[in-house]
């Protein structure tokens, strides 16, 4: 397959919004399936090994948090605009790619303020604790008053959170008006038109 071909596939591709929906859907997948596996260990003794169903609870909020960054994205693309350019990823201007609040101003999605807070802090999430033992800068996680009452850092992992986050990706999916048959028809007729073209 020529160059020139690859460079077609690659902007069809980022410039669908099932593909950023695919990714989105399967992080969710993902995502749910650890939080189901996950078990708070608390009567462990001291010296105890931590067993790997406790060591998951970050890489949730990290899951979470891509899922909505590709469903913005998704939106983003579905909404008449590129994300791709040239051969090159451009991302939607004016936003930080894990700036989800950010992105959710791009594509005019409305947030509460709990859901506005949720957003910022799972954006800290899943640049530093979700994957990181540090984020690039300490005031990124400074302690401050939390919108849902008391002190903590933004990388705090709080259960809220994921059910705010269940409840964006939920609106998201009704402004997309998800219908799974649909969805996976349409994916298939493109994996279809991919493989032939790679046959070329």
């Amino acid at each position: 397959m020529s160059e020139q071909r690859q460079c077609e596939l690659y902007m069809r591709a980022g410039n669908h919004y099932g593909s950023w929906l695919l990714s989105g859907d399967s992080l969710l997948a993902s995502a749910r399936i650890l939080y189901d596996n996950f078990d708070l260990c608390i009567d462990l003794p001291v010296d105890s090994e931590v067993p790997d169903k406790e060591k998951i609870f970050s890489t949730i909020f990290l899951l979470y948090g891509f899922c909505i960054e590709c469903l913005f994205k998704c939106l983003w693309v579905k909404n008449g605009n590129n994300i791709v350019d040239n051969g090159k990823y451009i991302g939607i201007p004016g936003a930080n790619d894990h700036k989800l609040h950010e992105l959710a101003d791009k594509v005019n999605f409305n947030l509460s303020e709990n859901e506005s807070d949720a957003l910022i802090s799972l954006s800290v999430i899943i640049t530093s604790s979700g994957r990181y033992p540090v984020s690039r800068c300490w005031r990124d996680t400074k302690i401050q008053r939390r919108q849902s009452g008391g002190f903590g850092s933004r990388d705090a992992l709080e259960g809220e959170h994921l059910k705010l986050a269940e409840n964006i990706i939920s609106r998201i999916y009704k402004i997309l008006d998800f219908k799974y048959k649909e969805y996976a028809k349409a994916n298939k007729a493109n994996s279809a038109g991919a493989k032939s073209s790679a046959a070329d």
